[in-house]
């Protein structure tokens, strides 16, 4: 029947089945191999079934069905069209429509740890282990809460190509994910895994010292003798180290002060003898007169202003006698 979601669904579903083993080498030859069409129409009509809504009875609370053509899209989308934009697309829809289910997550938590993008990867993968299996009708996965998610987050928190914190929370995760794993899941699901978990311990002690490291240089922290310091200079220091420091700092500086007041009162004569020589100093140093050297090279004091005055008046006195004497002499000749 045209427009009827069960037909679409279904027919997505059987165009999937003839896509052949290597439907992308199909997808990519001149022209097109069987396989390639059998692709696009099989991700047109999962679209298009994902777009649907139809009235559901009344103990159905979601539509299972429009739930995984979008799931179905998405592995289209990501295994063979390569194209991560649509997959998260679809696998967001999905996750939206049922929430309390962890398909949805879980594929984008390890589509992100395929692509060794640790830190989406672990966020995603995390929110799946808080999930518990919901009742549903149909395409229930318990293998997926049993085993698979913790299986997964462990594995996102190992080595990735771009580094990533791993905080506290998330470790406790992948701990007990870990714990949970090596004891529901057979040994071909857990192969290698304690590698993996020994690389999410060690990125997790370096996000530890980074934070630790990071904390030291930006904190900062006023002692009791109110100076102000950067908290972490001191490698080894702690709360009672510091306490201890500044309750020395507070008794030197008591025993200071007793000290200094001790010292004024019995160096006081001295003080005052010391200032009576100082003021004798500087008498001495104002009686001192500067000095020059005069017209026969000899070191004399510099005339004050009144021996100026005086040796004027003398030259002046000493100029007229000159004067005298010589027009004395003058008349003499003649």
């Amino acid at each position: 029947m045209p427009g009827d979601a069960r037909t679409i669904y279904y027919l997505g579903k059987e165009h999937m089945e003839l896509i052949g083993s290597n439907p992308v080498a199909e997808m990519r030859a001149r022209p097109e191999g069987p396989g390639a069409y059998h692709l696009k129409k099989s991700l047109e009509f999962y679209k298009m079934r994902s777009g649907m809504e139809v009235m559901l009875p009344d103990d159905d609370r979601v539509d299972e069905e429009r739930y995984w053509a979008m799931l179905k899209a998405a592995e289209i989308c990501e295994r063979w069209l390569y194209d991560s934009n649509c997959c998260l697309d679809y696998w967001g829809q999905a996750w939206k429509l049922d929430p309390p289910r962890a398909d949805a997550p879980f594929y984008i938590g390890q589509h992100y740890r395929l692509r060794r993008d640790g830190a989406n990867a672990v966020k995603y993968l995390r929110k799946t282990k808080r999930l518990v299996m919901p009742h549903r009708n149909n395409y229930q996965w318990p293998y997926l809460y049993e085993c698979l998610r913790h299986v997964e987050l462990v594995r996102a928190g190992s080595n990735m190509v771009a580094d990533f914190a791993v905080s506290g929370g998330a470790w406790k995760d992948i701990k007990d994910s870990y714990s949970i794993a090596m004891k529901n899941c057979p040994g071909e699901d857990t192969h290698g895994l304690n590698l993996s978990f020994n690389q999410a311990k060690a990125r997790r002690d370096k996000s530890r010292q980074e934070k630790k490291t990071k904390g030291k240089g930006k904190g900062k922290a006023k002692d009791a003798a109110g100076t102000s310091r950067v908290i972490g200079n001191e490698d080894d220091e702690d709360e009672e180290a510091l306490s201890n420091k500044v309750a020395g700092k507070k008794q030197s500086g008591q025993v200071g002060i007793v000290k200094s007041k001790a010292s004024q009162s019995e160096g006081g004569g001295e003080r005052e003898k010391q200032e009576e020589r100082q003021g004798n100093r500087k008498g001495e140093v104002e009686n001192v007169r500067p000095k020059m050297v005069d017209e026969n090279g000899n070191l004399v004091d510099i005339p004050t202003e009144e021996e100026e005055a005086a040796a004027d008046a003398a030259a002046t006195v000493a100029a007229k006698g000159s004067k005298k004497k010589k027009k004395k002499n003058q008349k003499g000749e003649f």
